[in-house]
């Protein structure tokens, strides 16, 4: 027996394709490009562990958007990770877009990373082209934690988000 009923009506609006047409730029996704997939910073000299070392990815995000957008990115574990279990934290890491060629609009300064999203890039308008950008990876120098850590290849898995505006 029912006892009532109601009827919701629900309205979703897609503005943008997601894929474009096959072997055509898509209208709206970001990519990853090069050896910034596997993204390697080095400590191989004592001026690195007291002065602090960086990398720089040139045209390493490429982003295609025909509207405004905002560029997240979160670790998406809180520690670096060793084969071994050794665990450095996440915040050593800094992480900033620079711009690349054919430029987006308006750049964040450096970020710490962690697992919370970080605006790293902004821009109110699209194009109709790909927009590219570098990524610099950096570690402060003269970090204790950096320091007293067991030699070793560390890793984490960062996420980029973009969201239209």
């Amino acid at each position: 027996i029912a006892i009532g009923q109601r009827d919701v009506l629900y309205e979703i609006q897609l503005n943008q394709q997601l894929n474009g047409n096959p072997g055509s730029e898509p209208t709206y996704g970001i990519e990853i490009l090069g050896a910034a997939k596997d993204g390697k910073l080095d400590f191989n000299s004592l001026s690195s562990y007291l002065n602090g070392t960086s990398v720089t990815y040139p045209d390493a995000v490429k982003i295609n958007s025909v509207t405004g957008f905002e560029l997240t990115c979160k670790s998406l574990y809180t520690h670096l990770n060793n084969p071994t279990g050794d665990a450095l934290p996440i915040d050593i890491l800094r992480l900033q877009l620079l711009p690349g060629s054919n430029a987006a609009a308006s750049y964040y300064p450096q970020i710490q990373l962690s697992t919370n999203p970080q605006i790293v890039l902004k821009s109110d308008q699209g194009k109709s082209t790909p927009v590219f950008m570098d990524i610099r990876y950096s570690a402060p120098g003269n970090d204790e934690r950096l320091i007293q850590a067991t030699s070793g290849k560390y890793s984490t898995v960062l996420v980029y988000q973009l969201v239209p505006r």
